[in-house]
């Protein structure tokens, strides 16, 4: 039986090890993403970018067993379950999809130009994210999306995979297997949306917890959230950033701990003018005050994922005790 495996070529990244099997049997419907095991310098941190074509989904279907159900289905691809499984030099996985292949090599991952999380007009939107930076053996995460709803991708979707990866005073390998499971049945679209607090400030050698709150002009239901920090050290030296992020709703908290694990909802309804809390703690234990911004020097407090009922781009507004506007959405920036 053919199954459909993407394999992708790290540029750059030296001599590939033998070690011992490792991997995981693709979905019995749906696709497999493997980034092929190659070994990276010591004292490394890097995206690694890369852009792929999913292929046909009524072919992967097809290939995969899903016999006269898959060949007869000519729509998307329905993703409605991620498995990861990965060395431990991977931190960060996200996977987009592209409205057009750009065409660019291998490599470092210049910065997203558009936005990463909007509704299905947008030119890129999120497909998967998983933070799996506190591993030690195995990355490894599982993500359903409840409430039957499915990430829809095109026949010969382009897809764009970023690999964060640090290795320690030795060198390591990095290899990456990702499962997306459909099933061609599930018709509710699921849509990603992400908010973001680009205010905050952290003085330096101090505890703070920074609080946003959300409101959207529109009802719909929130399916999963996962918040997002830098990491609180770089090539082993510690920085002092983010150590928690705390999600509520009606003054009940519906995510807590540290940032990366998702919270699959029940799901979670929200009538127009209602919203989401959340709030971001830091421990700056530096003598510099730390601001937003992209760098692993930097700080940020976000939130994301899939929902529900949206007919556009996600749009909310939520100020702090001052009034000033601190939520900016489906943001640019990454």
């Amino acid at each position: 039986m053919k199954r459909a495996v993407l394999l992708i070529a790290v540029l750059g990244c030296g001599e590939e090890k033998k070690e011992k099997p490792f991997g995981i049997d693709p979905p019995p419907l749906g696709a497999q993403i493997h980034l092929e095991r190659a070994t990276l310098d010591p004292m490394t941190q890097r995206t690694i970018c890369e852009e792929r074509i999913l292929g046909s989904a009524s072919a992967l279907l097809s290939d995969a067993g899903a016999g006269d159900a898959g060949a007869g289905n000519d729509g998307p691809l329905r993703v409605v379950a991620m498995e990861l499984l990965a060395t431990p030099v991977l931190k960060r996985i996200e996977v987009y999809a592209l409205d057009e292949a750009s065409g660019a090599p291998a490599g470092d991952c210049p910065l997203l130009p558009v936005s990463i999380m909007g509704d299905l007009s947008e030119p890129i939107r999120m497909v998967y994210y998983a933070d799996v930076s506190g591993a030690v053996e195995e990355a490894v995460d599982h993500l359903t999306i409840p409430g039957g709803a499915a990430i829809p991708l095109d026949d010969d979707q382009p897809l764009l995979l970023r690999y964060a990866v640090q290795t320690g005073a030795e060198a390591e390998d990095l290899e990456v297997f990702l499962n997306l499971s459909s099933n061609p049945d599930a018709s509710e679209v699921a849509a990603p949306y992400t908010l973001t607090n680009r205010s905050i400030t952290i003085p330096a050698t101090t505890n703070i917890e920074v609080e946003t709150t959300c409101l959207f002009d529109y009802a719909h239901d929130v399916l999963t959230v996962a918040g997002h920090q830098h990491d609180s050290t770089l090539l082993g030296q510690p920085l002092g950033a983010g150590i928690g992020v705390t999600v509520t709703h009606d003054g009940k908290a519906v995510l807590s701990g540290r940032a990366g694990p998702w919270a699959v909802l029940a799901p979670l309804e929200i009538p127009a003018g209602g919203g989401l809390t959340f709030s971001c703690a830091y421990n700056n234990n530096s003598s510099d005050t730390i601001v937003h911004g992209k760098t692993e020097f930097d700080e940020m407090c976000r939130i994301f994922g899939w929902l529900t009922g949206a007919n556009r781009a996600v749009m909310a507004t939520a100020f702090d005790a001052s009034g000033q506007s601190k939520c900016d959405v489906n943001d640019d920036e990454k």
